[in-house]
């Protein structure tokens, strides 16, 4: 059997050198994938609170990790709090949507307005007559119901996404104050 030449040999080598540091590289890009938003997003905002992270630095004498931590701290207050307030104000404005759906309030004004004398309502009653559609308030009463009922099934049905994308937003933003902590306290090393 025929050796083969040194220069075959060798590009072999480099071929299946490239492979298999190409299939490592492809690996480790899957795994730092997921956490490529929370980086990005810890780069943006230490640079944005550069300059805010340099006057904590000269008000605390030059120490690096207790500016890094009063900086990263105040960004976490500032992307929290109008986020804490925003998830308050929608669950709020929800339940009560809620509770007017539920206590009938919403049907009723259905049957209110289908039920009015008004020449609008009159001119929609006999319209859908002559297609063949019922739009009599105890129609658009029940199709209310049957439609409020179908938001709240698929409200219910969509908790459990909500429960797990919260803890993945957790922990993404989690990540990025320990990231945001980083580049403020060796922000200086990092760029050099």
């Amino acid at each position: 059997m025929p050796t083969p030449a040194p220069e075959e040999s060798s590009r072999f080598v480099q071929a299946l050198f490239l492979l298999v540091f190409g299939l490592a590289l492809w690996f480790v890009l899957r795994m730092i994938a997921v956490f490529v938003a929370a980086i990005v997003l810890a780069l943006v905002l230490a640079s944005l609170f550069w300059p805010v992270y340099r006057a904590a630095l000269s008000r605390c004498g030059g120490r690096r990790n207790l500016a890094a931590g009063l900086v990263t701290g105040l960004v976490a207050t500032v992307v929290l709090v109008p986020l804490v307030l925003l998830i308050l104000s929608l669950s709020a404005q929800a339940y009560g949507l809620y509770e007017t759906a539920s206590e009938g309030a919403l049907i009723e004004q259905v049957r209110r307005l289908a039920g009015a004398d008004s020449p609008l309502t009159k001119e929609a009653q006999a319209l859908s007559l002559r297609f063949g559609i019922d739009l009599s308030p105890e129609r658009l009463a029940s199709l209310g119901v049957e439609a409020a009922k179908e938001v709240a099934r698929y409200l219910y049905e969509q908790l459990g996404g909500f429960a797990s994308n919260a803890v993945g937003v957790l922990l993404h933003f989690g990540m990025m104050i320990v990231l945001l902590f980083g580049f403020f306290a060796e922000g200086e090393r990092l760029k050099a």
